[in-house]
């Protein structure tokens, strides 16, 4: 009889246990509803909450997070906003070369030598005091370019436009809605 009793009370003691843990439970689900939102429902710390059915399968919650970001042009290049194609990067190609003495035709331009300077160089005779001769560009197109940071001087001729394709960060896809973006989109799974 003795023994019956300690099973019951020890029954009584673990449904009293039950109880005041599902009370506390019930207690949470409570506060939690009212709080924000039901803390069963998924959400998405980030992005876009997207339901993707499986089949087999109870259907499966995913965050989709799309990013979209302005194509970039190589180095030296411009961006050039095209409303009807792609955009296009552009630069204006150049050639140089080196300037050279502006020489009379009886001069050996083996006797003469070139001093840099900021602003324009100059020539003078190895030898002989024959004063200052200034410098010239060679070949048809060319025009002379003073460097004023002490570098020689050089002749400049552009050869056109050159044209490059914007490019987007690997993992990104170009699109084009009127407006050129790089777009990447992550895909993580929600919180419940």
């Amino acid at each position: 009889m003795n023994e019956v009793k300690k099973v019951s009370k020890t029954s009584v003691m673990k449904m009293l246990h039950l109880v005041f843990l599902s009370s506390l439970a019930i207690g949470t689900v409570s506060f939690s509803s009212n709080a924000s939102a039901n803390w069963f429902t998924p959400h998405c710390t980030s992005g876009v909450l997207k339901v993707k059915p499986r089949v087999g399968r109870t259907d499966q919650y995913q965050c989709k997070r799309t990013v979209n970001r302005t194509p970039s042009c190589p180095a030296g290049y411009t961006k050039k906003t095209d409303p009807l194609g792609k955009d296009k990067c552009e630069k204006f190609a150049i050639q140089v070369k080196p300037a050279v003495c502006k020489l009379g035709v009886l001069d050996n331009k083996n006797n003469w030598r070139i001093h840099r300077q900021n602003g324009a160089d100059y020539c003078t005779h190895k030898t002989k005091n024959k004063g200052q001769k200034p410098m010239k560009c060679t070949g048809g197109g060319y025009s002379l370019s003073i460097d004023n940071s002490g570098n020689r001087d050089r002749c400049v001729k552009s050869s056109g436009k050159v044209t490059s394709v914007v490019t987007c960060r690997a993992g990104e896809t170009h699109k084009k809605n009127g407006v050129d973006v790089c777009q990447s989109v992550t895909v993580t799974r929600p919180a419940f």
